[in-house]
């Protein structure tokens, strides 16, 4: 879930009111969920406000994840970050913290945080998907596991083509 909100300059709204509203209003739509149900908290730094948004960062998704309960999970969006964000060690951070429910693979640049996933930083993926252990045993045993094969193969032609090497590695 991801609610429009924020504020466009200093002193529109109060941060600190605006997290409490925000955590309650989420409480009652948590409580209401079917049992067989999860919620999924989606940061972003900026929009459609730009001086503030309640849920800017991973810290503040896991924040209300947390107040929330156990079905209540962060949603990773790869364009939603500001740049030179270590996106890989949120990633690690959430699997760690048993938070992280899922991605939206998108990319960002100047502000068009839509874009193809890899369009602009492939290695960003790689780094995430491949290289970090955590996630690699994250995908292979959730929901997602049935594409992981495919993500491999993918990023193995990826880092051939990217470094003209060939890469030995088991499946």
């Amino acid at each position: 879930m991801w609610v429009g909100d924020g504020g466009n300059f200093p002193g529109q709204i109060s941060f600190s009111n605006s997290l409490s509203r925000y955590i309650d209003s989420m409480k009652k739509i948590y409580t209401k969920l079917p049992e067989d149900w999860n919620i999924y908290l989606e940061h972003k730094p900026y929009e459609p406000a730009f001086y503030s948004t309640v849920i800017s960062d991973w810290g503040a998704s896991y924040i209300c994840a947390k107040e929330l309960g156990e079905r209540a999970l962060c949603l990773v969006d790869l364009g939603h970050h500001l740049p030179n964000t270590n996106i890989e060690m949120i990633v690690s951070r959430l699997i760690d913290l048993n938070k992280l429910g899922g991605f939206h693979f998108n990319d960002s640049k100047f502000g068009d945080d839509d874009l193809d996933a890899g369009s602009i930083n492939p290695y960003e993926l790689f780094l995430i998907f491949i290289h970090d252990p955590d996630c690699s045993n994250f995908l292979k045993t959730s929901p997602y596991k049935s594409w992981v094969t495919t993500l491999d193969f993918i990023f193995f032609l990826l880092y051939t083509f990217m470094t003209d090497k060939l890469l030995l590695t088991a499946f």
